[in-house]
């Protein structure tokens, strides 16, 4: 059945809920506008947030942005944001393609290394995603009392800063954890998606989720450098950005809060890459198997 051009520019509106601590992406909608939208969603919001403060004890926030079309719960532990839920509303046309721009964001926490990853937004959009993109960046640099100066100065010296490209962005700040070393403590990037009946889906669909890494083993040397040892470990990582390489290969941008071997309290926190289903797997099964592949193999050597 043919459509009509008054159909094609039918406008509906959905909200994603997505969590920190769990896969699922569940869609509400349609609704017939945004202020139908946005009341379900904080309405929704409300009640999780109710749960969390009366019947669960948590000290939690509750952070409305109705401009930008978003909902954060956020969990607090020492006054530190912890555990994150979600929601965003979105525009869909009725009969379009449903491709998104998810705006996610993580930050390292500079007195202990923890990291939080949180979904700023999604947007149906690349323009508007870069205009959430932009804001959060800026608000985090004047949080922070820090400028958007590409992190170095007039002779190129990496000083405290941010950056800012059409799909990324990242601000450097000292941290105390590790020595009061210039790190990239809060990194922001767009990545596209597309949205379907039971949920928001990546390919792979992995963005916001813990994922099991076969990686070599950290330790501290005489000097206090963290360096890579032989023996292999399998340890959770956060994913907030998913790339695809020149070998076709998708490539897991996550964050990292590893033990480091030998020390029990002594934690190391980073943001690293890692090849989806060779390095990175959604399941604890498929990860043994692959340290067991590589450990093999090695021992073959």
């Amino acid at each position: 059945m043919k459509i009509s051009e008054k159909e094609e520019n039918v406008i509906m509106y959905y909200y994603v809920t997505t969590y920190s601590f769990d896969n699922d992406r569940p869609v509400q909608g349609p609704f017939g506008d945004f202020d139908a939208c946005w009341d379900a969603m904080l309405k929704d919001a409300k009640n999780e947030y109710r749960i969390d403060v009366e019947e669960d004890g948590f000290t939690a926030e509750l952070r409305e942005d109705h401009n930008a079309g978003v909902i954060n719960l956020v969990r607090l532990v020492d006054d530190t944001d912890d555990d994150t839920t979600t929601w965003s509303a979105i525009e869909i046309p009725a009969h379009g393609p449903a491709k998104v721009y998810n705006v996610v964001g993580a930050t390292m926490d500079c007195k202990n290394g923890a990291i939080c990853p949180t979904l700023h937004g999604v947007s149906l959009s690349l323009c508007d995603a870069r205009d959430v993109m932009r804001k959060v960046y800026e608000n985090a640099l004047r949080e922070r009392g820090l400028e958007d100066n590409g992190t170095s100065d007039e002779d190129g010296n990496a000083i405290p800063g941010g950056y800012y490209t059409d799909r990324e962005a990242g601000i450097y700040d000292y941290a105390e954890f590790a020595n009061n070393q210039l790190l990239e403590l809060e990194t922001f990037v767009i990545i596209e998606g597309v949205l379907q009946g039971d949920g928001l889906s990546q390919v792979p669909n992995v963005i916001g989720c813990n994922v099991y890494v076969v990686g070599r083993k950290l330790a501290k040397n005489s000097l206090g450098r963290v360096h890579e040892k032989k023996e292999l470990e399998i340890f959770e990582a956060s994913v907030y950005g998913v790339t695809l390489n020149a070998d076709d290969d998708f490539v897991l941008a996550v964050t990292e809060d590893r033990m480091l071997d030998g020390e029990e309290r002594n934690h190391f926190g980073r943001c690293a890459e890692y090849v989806y289903g060779k390095e990175a797997f959604l399941t604890l099964r498929e990860a043994m198997a692959r340290r067991e592949e590589v450990a093999h193999s090695e021992h073959k050597i």
